[in-house]
């Protein structure tokens, strides 16, 4: 998984809340092998689901360090 990715989804802040960034944070997915597994994967199993929710998507690649690490969890 050198060039694994992770899906980032943003439950972004509605008027007059004042969250951070990281306070929008509403899930992360993955690792996945690589930008275009993580795009299928958005694609078929989650933008269905949150179609009609106000969620934006962000596909980040892993650096080397973390993508060696051992990962059985979201």
């Amino acid at each position: 998984m050198r060039d694994a990715h992770v899906i980032v989804m943003f439950e972004p802040a509605h008027r007059g809340e004042k969250l951070r960034i990281t306070e929008q944070v509403n899930e992360v997915f993955g690792p996945f092998e690589d930008g275009d597994a993580a795009e299928k994967w958005l694609n078929d199993q989650l933008a269905d689901r949150f179609k009609d929710v106000d969620r934006l998507w962000l596909i980040v690649p892993l650096s080397d360090p973390i993508a060696l690490l051992p990962v059985n969890r979201n």
